[in-house]
């Protein structure tokens, strides 16, 4: 389901996209890259949690995930479009090519050309305001806050990113029932992993 991604469950480069989408600010982690999270689900009363997703595949304006996990069997492919916006491969409606350019429009975050973004049958995205952002590792840099209404889930589901552009990934996410946090980058060592096959992605196999 589109926008859950603290709740995700399935959180060298690849080929790129056919499509010929402007370079911009935005630089997506590479593929081999894994994003640990910690995760406070407060509808559900637990705990913090953590999880781990792989980067396994990338273009101009997205990165493909899947977690980390042996005893998964359905890795649950997700794909981010732009830093902002998660959607389910397999069950999510993906932007459109022209609104994949509006999202791109936004950066660099606070320079583009655009400060909101709205995606047909997903919802919108609108670029807040300034923020210090502390980012793993203890740097602190300058970021932004992102709202990301969820339409495709429910008028009123909203998620408050805040973002630091060289990380091309939201630092943190929050929902109304749950915050996710990124607490660590591992960079990609050794060889990039092999992009899944395409019948495995859904929707996302249309991206390549």
């Amino acid at each position: 389901m589109a926008g859950l991604r603290s709740l995700a469950c399935g959180l060298a480069l690849a080929c790129a996209a056919p499509h010929a989408l402007a370079q911009t600010g935005y630089t997506p982690p590479p593929p081999g890259t894994v994003l640990s999270y910690s995760v406070i689900d407060y509808e559900a009363g637990l705990d913090a949690y953590a999880f781990d997703t792989l980067v396994v595949a990338s273009g101009p304006d997205f990165i493909i995930t899947r977690t980390i996990d042996a005893e998964v069997d359905d890795p649950g492919y997700m794909v981010e479009f732009a830093g902002f916006l998660l959607l389910g491969c397999k069950y999510d409606v993906l932007p459109a090519e022209a609104d994949r350019k509006r999202l791109l429009a936004m950066w660099p975050l606070g320079k583009g050309v655009a400060g909101t973004g709205h995606i047909d049958g997903v919802g919108t995205v609108t670029l807040e305001k300034p923020a210090r952002a502390a980012i793993p590792g203890g740097k602190t840099v300058d970021g932004y806050t992102v709202s990301v209404q969820y339409d495709a889930i429910d008028e009123d589901y909203k998620e408050q990113l805040l973002i630091a552009p060289e990380l091309g990934t939201p630092i943190s996410v929050k929902g109304p029932s749950s915050l996710s946090v990124l607490k660590k980058i591992t960079p990609p060592s050794g060889k990039a992993p092999q992009r899944p096959p395409l019948s495995q992605l859904g929707d996302c196999a249309r991206l390549f």
